[in-house]
């Protein structure tokens, strides 16, 4: 089976003014520093796996508290939002300023976000220098709108940044769009209760469902089976029936490994042909149970064709990530590590299966 990505190029992209990491596997890993880029690596993913939608560019921004700007009513503030994905951020940046992500041997397939000065109703839609049709009075005779402009390949969308509603509204595309690829992606909070809910309802009853029980097991073995309830109109929360016992408990009762797990595991189904990011993949599971994790995610990834990319501070998730990828027969994990150069630049460095087993059996410093 296909990666969705079997190598990646980040241009432009918050902390990223070059970023190439040459292949990636069926599981990455992403290791290094504070600050050396590894969450938007996954929101560069993200942006790529959606076509740069509306949706998730604004929840991206929401993410960093970015957000509040682009509420108010001057267009400054919510330029200034949107700058704020641009390397340099508003010190660097330029009306030529281009974020571009996708795989490096086949540029036409990246993604490219600008911003521009887009007319009302442009005459020719593919011109793809709207600033300079404006300027030379070969469109309408209206004030321009900023935008931001995605395309990929033949495709194009335009965010408009006016209007005073809190979301976006987004223009049709020139033509229909390329199929966009599942995306999920998990925070180092996990998934909230909702998602979990709506996520479950697509499992339960399948041949899936099983899988995530299992999940579970890894952290709780007396686990039964679980569901979510709740009134129509309320939140839905997880229940637990456990062995030996006649009531279901909150699966939350039972600790916040069990509730990340379950996050985790829903999200890989979910992910089916698609890509799963998880940003801190440990967070809340003990270290005697990521190898156990790990073993999980790959088997799915591999069943499903899910491509996972993945975060950690943890030396003993990557050692559990290099303990469960000797075992794994499909050699397709790959940890990437990302330095910051002096310059200010950040490079990577990609660890195979059999370089990673021997810095963890030396105990050579990775992260």
């Amino acid at each position: 089976m296909s990666l969705f990505l079997d190598s990646l190029q980040i241009e432009n992209y918050r902390a990223f003014r070059s970023l190439r990491i040459e292949r990636l596997g069926r599981a990455n890993l992403f290791v290094g520093k504070n600050n050396t880029g590894k969450s938007s690596v996954l929101e560069a993913v993200r942006l790529y796996a959606s076509q740069g939608s509306e949706d998730v560019l604004w929840t991206i921004l929401d993410s960093h508290d970015e957000t509040h700007a682009a509420e108010r009513v001057q267009l400054e503030d919510r330029l200034y939002a949107v700058k704020q994905l641009f390397h340099g951020r508003e010190n660097q940046w330029s009306d030529e300023s281009e974020i571009r992500i996708g795989p490096i041997y086949d540029p036409h397939e990246s993604l490219s976000m600008r911003i521009a000065a887009v007319p009302a109703r442009p005459l020719d839609i593919t011109n793809p220098d709207f600033r300079h049709a404006w300027n030379e009075g070969t469109l309408h005779d209206e004030p321009p709108r900023v935008a931001v402009v995605t395309t990929v390949g033949d495709t194009r969308r335009m965010i408009f940044l006016d209007g005073s509603s809190r979301r976006w509204k987004t223009s049709s595309p020139l033509r229909m769009p390329k199929t966009t690829f599942p995306q999920t992606y998990v925070s180092p909070q996990g998934l909230a209760a909702e998602a979990g809910a709506r996520l479950w309802d697509l499992v339960t009853l399948t041949n899936l469902e099983e899988s995530v029980i299992g999940a579970l097991r890894i952290i709780s073995p007396e686990i039964e089976r679980i569901s979510f309830i709740g009134e129509e109109g309320q939140s839905r929360i997880p229940m637990a029936k456990l062995k030996n016992e006649m009531r279901p408990i909150p699966l939350r009762s039972l600790g916040d490994g069990v509730a990340r797990m379950l996050g985790i595991a829903l999200s890989l189904v979910s992910a089916r042909g698609g890509v799963l990011l998880l940003d801190e993949v440990e967070n809340g599971i003990h270290f005697a149970a990521q190898e156990q994790l790990w073993q999980l995610i790959f088997r799915l990834a591999h069943q499903l064709n899910t491509q996972v990319f993945a975060t950690s501070h943890s030396w003993d998730c990557i050692a559990a990530f290099q303990r469960a990828a000797s075992d794994d027969s499909h050699e397709q994990a790959l940890l990437v590590r990302l330095d910051r150069e002096r310059d200010g630049q950040i490079r990577s460095t990609l660890v195979s299966e059999r370089e990673l087993s021997i810095l963890t059996r030396e105990h050579i410093e990775v992260r």
